[in-house]
């Protein structure tokens, strides 16, 4: 029997939502625009430095076709040590109060793998976004975070 490949310091059930996010396909962007599903996603973050700053909230909504499923969001702010500078909580709105009583931050990466499973990810300046989750994921679950993303900025720099 193959040994599953299991993250460090999760537990059972986390190890297991990591296992079916593995197991899960890719979406096949070849057909019909009005077949896809794509996740429109927003992060918040102590600051702008990709390798220092910290993720602070997750959000995103799912898109079937030309449909806005406001029914399947997601949005989960993630528990701070301590809170952000007074200058950055007036930017994400994001009161110090909401960041420490926030999520895990294992809790809630594992519940956005379940909600986003390998579906595309369209968000403005997605590098910003991508690079958050990407080292998020890396540093508390120990996975490569890798959808498609899709840059709105590029198509409507405006």
């Amino acid at each position: 029997f193959a040994k599953r490949a299991r993250s460090p310091g999760l537990d059972e059930q986390q190890n297991a939502a990591v296992a079916r996010w593995r197991a899960c396909q890719a979406s096949d962007l070849s057909g019909p625009l009005a077949d896809q599903r794509w996740l429109v996603v927003d992060v918040e973050t102590t600051g702008l430095d990709v390798r220092r700053d910290r993720l602070l909230a997750i959000g995103a909504v799912l898109v079937e076709g030309a449909t806005i499923r406001l029914d399947q969001s997601f949005e989960v702010v993630i528990r701070q040590a301590t809170p952000s500078r007074a200058d950055n909580i007036l930017i994400h709105r994001i009161a110090g109060s909401e960041q420490l009583k926030g999520i895990d931050a294992i809790e809630a990466l594992v519940a956005f793998l379940e909600y986003a499973q390998k579906l595309p990810c369209v968000a403005f300046h997605a590098a910003f976004d991508e690079s958050m989750l990407k080292r998020a994921f890396e540093e508390q679950l120990g996975i490569q975070f890798a959808p498609e993303f899709i840059d709105l900025a590029l198509l409507h720099p405006r």
